[in-house]
């Protein structure tokens, strides 16, 4: 399923139950995701949620319990209860907000955080490390940025980090 730009908010239980879903696309654009949403696709195994949204509301990802890594955009403001509970899987979360976005400390419930590494931008570690529920992962480290682009049409890349790419 693909969520097409347009599209601004996923309203209540839209997918809930629709355990065939396994891959899920959600475009810029879209701003919150309603209580939830996407309860119960369990066979939904990772998910990028776009820097336009602000809101993932009550439940919206529970109990989807093949999800493995989450990567959640910059324009996040809140993570609502139970939004990633019973995610039991989860070994990876990706949060790209320089800001900690409002989190309730029941988010990951049952999704077992002391297994699980936080990923948060250079610099964040330790904001992040400071409040609830994310004091509670097992690691919480800095995302090293790469920009990609293309010059005089081949690929370069930019790192503040020293990177070896020989082996790929």
């Amino acid at each position: 399923v693909t969520i097409p730009g347009n599209v601004t908010q996923i309203l209540s239980s839209a997918f809930r139950n629709c355990s065939s879903l396994a891959t899920l696309t959600l475009s810029e654009g879209l701003t919150q995701i309603g209580n939830n949403a996407f309860q119960a696709c369990s066979n939904l195994t990772t998910q990028t949620i776009p820097n336009s949204v602000q809101y993932i509301n009550t439940g919206a990802f529970m109990e989807c319990t093949k999800l493995t890594t989450v990567r959640i955009g910059t324009g996040i403001y809140s993570i609502g209860s139970l939004s990633f509970s019973s995610c039991e899987a989860l070994e990876d979360v990706y949060i790209y907000s320089e800001e900690v976005p409002g989190t309730n400390k029941d988010a990951f419930t049952d999704s077992y955080p002391e297994f699980i590494t936080l990923h948060v931008p250079d610099g964040c570690v330790d904001a992040y490390k400071a409040e609830e529920p994310w004091d509670t992962f097992k690691d919480v480290v800095a995302i090293n940025s790469v920009s990609v682009y293309l010059k005089n049409n081949k690929v370069a890349y930019c790192s503040d980090k020293n990177l070896d790419f020989s082996g790929r």
